[in-house]
């Protein structure tokens, strides 16, 4: 999963000021949904 890390495609929010949420590469956000990233697997597993 570490291959995940740092990838183009997940912005990681490491402020908030102004009413903007900033990423770690700077840009304003106005709005952030948390995620969790997890491993796709080939099959389901049962719970």
């Amino acid at each position: 999963m570490m291959d995940h890390c740092g990838n183009d495609f997940t912005a990681y929010i490491v402020s908030f000021r102004d009413g903007h949420f900033y990423c770690n590469a700077g840009m304003p956000w106005e709005f952030a949904v948390p995620i969790k990233i997890i491993a796709v697997l080939q099959s389901e597993i049962e719970k």
